[in-house]
């Protein structure tokens, strides 16, 4: 069953828009570890276009530079920065959910309600 363009969990979602994820990494870095394997599920709900990029390369140390990101992983989505570290999935969901416009169908599915402001 199809609900804005949300299967019921278990496929991906193919007429949205891609959300450009950029994900900075380090060798040996658990968090990092932590926020593929994360993105990784998120990415059979979500359109995710992910590009990962190593801290240590002209790129990573730019945005390191720009953002005054103590230490990885840090994670924009479509260019804006979303957080560091040990990524909470509660947030990235809402997030996402937010960048497709499918805020109140992915809290939906996920156990939760948006309450109004």
């Amino acid at each position: 069953m199809t609900n804005g363009g949300l299967d019921d969990g278990s496929s991906n979602c193919t007429n949205l828009a891609e959300i450009d994820v950029v994900l900075v990494t380090a060798f040996r870095c658990h968090l990092c570890d932590h926020a593929r394997s994360l993105l990784d599920e998120l990415g059979a709900r979500y359109p995710l276009a992910i590009r990962e990029v190593d801290l240590e390369s002209d790129e990573g140390r730019d945005i390191v530079n720009r953002l005054r990101v103590p230490f990885p992983p840090i994670l924009l989505l479509n260019g804006t920065y979303f957080g560091h570290g040990r990524l909470s999935r509660a947030k990235l969901v809402k997030t996402l959910g937010e960048v497709a416009g499918l805020e109140g169908v992915v809290m939906a599915q996920f156990g939760r309600r948006r309450t109004a402001d």
